[in-house]
């Protein structure tokens, strides 16, 4: 991704948050938008693909937020993703849920088990996921 479409990318997010130490080094960002970043997904159809495919009852429309965008220096990548998520939480107050659309096949690593839990999928799976 160049410099250019990335902040392209945080320009359209609902939250874009950058992360930085008290010498004002970037330390990590994070894009958050109303809608999940699933290709087959209307962005104005969201909730109904979450509960068709999903067992989330309580997520909707007012009361959720989706994770598009994270980085951050490797060494750091737990706590800053903790801490932009508490801001997004913080600075939303509404909000109850941020949610993280990714393909099955994909791994996250270690710091993403602490911060996000798996939703149960209904039998059917989810297209673009």
């Amino acid at each position: 991704m160049t410099i250019e479409s990335m902040t392209c990318f945080s320009e359209r997010a609902l939250l874009a948050v950058t992360l930085t130490n008290e010498v004002d080094e970037i330390l990590a960002h994070a894009a958050f938008h109303d809608y999940p970043n699933v290709a087959s997904v209307d962005p104005a159809g969201w909730v109904e693909w979450l509960h068709v495919y999903f067992d989330a009852p309580d997520c909707s429309s007012l009361n959720s937020m989706f994770l598009h965008y994270f980085v951050s220096k490797p060494d750091y990548a737990h706590g800053c993703a903790r801490e932009l998520i508490s801001t997004m939480f913080s600075a939303i107050p509404d909000v109850h849920y941020c949610l993280l659309a990714v393909p099955t096949t994909t791994t996250l690593g270690n710091f993403s088990c602490s911060l996000f839990v798996c939703l149960a999928s209904r039998p059917v799976q989810a297209p673009g996921l």
